[in-house]
């Protein structure tokens, strides 16, 4: 077939007869040379498959599933605050994180136009949550495909990554775990480069760096990063790159322990005679705080959270987390044939050990380890593959095609074995899946939060005192797009905890409160903090729903807070108000859980079958412990007074400890 093609052909590098007007352009031919564009990029073209895949599962209603959660909100307003204040957090911040987490959110936010360029805030951040999650796919991809040699490794282990039900769940949401393991994961990367140069050396000593600041559980791979450095390097220049790659992560994290020096902040108040002993937060004090949370033996404790939670992951996520565990165990055995591979399964053990500290764990706290988990499933699957191989050579070695076959065969067994043990995510009970397998694509949850903050903005006086869950803080305090700016509206845990709030704004009042913006981590929180959340919990207790909001499993209830001397919700029994008046709303009295400050999930534990809410229990647990408590020596009633605020523990309690401005901090507050 011929036909004429001017531009084309010369487009194409082909020949053309300069005596017509048109060119004969054979397609035969052009056939051949997008065969050998093909040939020539095939793996490349495979990855952006691969990357495009893991685009459209994690970002395919990605703004509706998961619920926005109270850390989502934090790291927002902590963003905005770097950019709209020039101050690390809103409120006073007490070192719970090293910033550069929020920072990266905040140059995100600069770069993109806004912090509600793509409407509420936490959408810009979900934006940010997608990019990560498509590069930290790549870098699996690349890792498991270096250290295996295998394109069916690194594929299986890239897909297995960016397809996990649980792993997207917590991907998507705004969490400096998943900031930290992009940069974990690019410093592996750049350390396993065909050429290790220097330069490159010191450029993973940076990332490593930023994920630490990021996250501080990154600093557990330290020592074996160190010592892939070492691995990799050329002989000639092993003692040079450890030890300027390993200077380089130690000057850059030390640069967080300055700025609590520079500010005077390092020390705790009263510790060194001749500081200031004005109380202020400390890096050092919010270190010992943060290590005392959650003590419980640990990995050595079978009944420790720990066990609690890798029971959950287990039913989650079992290919990663099974598999993942078992590929590792079997990386560290070949370390006398492969050091590569060794140090692989060392990362897991690095960051197992972080896990089994005998310190707090929460459900996302396994998003480091999803990457690694599926980086060891690649190359043991690898290494099964390459075994067969040997045997089949061994059993026919002149026939190579029957080599061939046997290669081909194992690895798609391999690939189908593993695809149950990816639906089994799909179908969990512990993610609420069970009853809609498609829930991540379909579930329209987080939309009664876009719509509270809506009617929030729309029916409610700016100057009006109201107490919020983080999650819509930033939306109304900064008055985007002419929108009212709300200057008393506040997040629950710095009422009663932040004492630049709690007494300049409320003045240790409920009466000084208006509305309540009530949802589950609000209520459920206040339940088991109700003598240091004395506020928010004597404020609950005179408040009754105006408005309620509730698109699947995250409902929203308005309070407004009645002045009048008598607690509204004294239940006897749930879903029961004293005095004849309405308290909840008919839907949030039917939702009836428990709830733990530490859960970032649908229930206690992070996971749930089916989301239930815990607010009506919430409150009438709350008021029957109250009027339990009310016999009690020293208590006064609700009416007239809240309990005295008890002395907090850290290892009591995952709640953060109170704190205050220091005497050289502005007015401005920081988280």
């Amino acid at each position: 077939m011929v036909v004429r093609l001017g531009s084309l052909s010369s487009a194409v590098g082909l020949r053309t007869r300069t005596d017509a007007p048109y060119a004969e352009l054979d397609l035969g031919r052009i056939v051949g040379v997008l065969w050998q564009f093909l040939q020539r990029h095939r793996e490349h073209l495979w990855i952006a498959s691969i990357l495009l895949v893991a685009g459209l599962a994690h970002g395919i209603n990605m703004y509706n599933l998961p619920y926005f959660e109270n850390d989502e909100g934090t790291y927002m307003s902590q963003a905005w605050s770097v950019l709209a204040q020039g101050q690390l957090a809103p409120y006073t911040y007490w070192y719970d994180h090293a910033p550069l987490g929020w920072i990266q959110i905040a140059g995100w936010t600069f770069i993109t136009g806004g912090i509600t360029s793509f409407g509420p805030s936490i959408y810009s951040g979900r934006v940010l949550m997608l990019l990560m999650q498509i590069g930290s796919t790549l870098m699996v991809y690349a890792i498991t495909r270096r250290v295996s040699g295998s394109i069916f490794a690194a594929s299986f282990a890239a897909l297995a990554f960016c397809l996990s039900a649980w792993g997207t769940y917590y991907h998507r949401r705004i969490l400096l775990d998943n900031i930290a393991t992009f940069w974990m994961l690019l410093s592996i990367v750049l350390l396993l480069s065909p050429r290790l140069t220097l330069r490159k050396v010191w450029l993973s000593a940076t990332a490593l760096a930023v994920s630490v600041l990021s996250k501080e559980l990154t600093i557990f791979l330290v020592p074996v990063l160190a010592y892939l450095v070492f691995n990799r390097s050329h002989p000639g220049q092993r003692a040079f790159a450890v030890a300027t790659w390993s200077a380089i992560v130690v000057n850059i994290i030390s640069l967080y322990a300055l700025m609590a020096i520079l500010k005077g902040e390092l020390l705790p108040a009263g510790t060194l005679w001749f500081e200031n002993s004005h109380p202020h937060t400390s890096l050092l004090g919010a270190l010992q705080y943060q290590g005392a949370r959650g003590k419980d033996g640990g990995i050595l404790n079978g009944k420790s959270a720990f066990w609690e939670f890798m029971y959950h992951w287990v039913r989650s996520d079992p290919l990663l987390v099974v598999g993942g565990l078992v590929a590792s165990a079997l990386s560290i055995l070949r370390w006398r044939w492969n050091r590569l591979v060794a140090i692989m399964g060392l990362v897991t053990v690095s960051l197992v050990a972080f896990l089994g500290r005998s310190g707090e764990v929460l459900g996302f706290y396994l998003v480091p380890l999803l990457p690694i988990f599926a980086i060891n499933i690649g190359i043991s699957l690898a290494f099964i593959v390459a075994c067969l191989r040997r045997a089949a050579v061994f059993m026919a070695p002149r026939r190579r095609l029957f080599q061939s076959v046997v290669a081909l065969s194992a690895s798609g067994v391999l690939a189908l074995l593993g695809v149950p043990g990816v639906l089994a995510g799909y179908h969990s009970t512990e993610l609420s899946f069970a009853s809609n397998p498609l829930q991540l694509w379909t579930s329209v949850q987080a939309q009664a939060q876009v719509q509270a903050i809506d009617w929030v903005r729309t029916h409610l006086q700016p100057n009006k005192c109201v107490i919020v869950d983080d999650f819509m803080w930033t939306d109304l305090v900064d008055g985007f797009n002419n929108a009212p700016k709300f200057t008393c509206l506040h997040w629950y845990w710095k009422v009663d905890r932040d004492k630049a709030i709690e007494g300049p704004v409320f003045h240790d009042r409920w009466q000084t409160v208006d509305y309540i913006v009530a949802t589950e981590q609000l209520v459920g929180d206040t339940k088991l903090q109700r003598r240091n959340l004395t506020v928010v919990y004597a404020a609950l207790l005179h408040s009754v729903v105006i408005k309620h909001f509730d698109t699947g499993g995250w409902p929203i209830d308005i309070l407004k807070v009645d002045k009048g001397p008598k607690p509204i919700a004294a239940f006897v029994t749930a879903g029961t108000p004293a005095h004849g008046r309405p308290a909840l709303s008919p839907a949030t009295q039917n939702s009836v859980t428990n709830w733990h400050p530490s859960a970032t999930g649908p229930s206690s534990t992070g996971f749930g079958s089916s989301m239930p809410q815990a607010l009506a229990l919430a409150r009438s647990q709350l008021a029957i412990a109250d009027q339990q408590t009310a016999g009690s020596a020293g208590y006064k009633p609700a009416d007239a007074a809240v309990p005295p605020k008890a002395e907090i523990k850290p290892a009591d309690s995952a709640m953060p400890p109170r704190v205050g401005l220091h005497s050289s901090q502005s007015s401005k507050h920081s988280k």
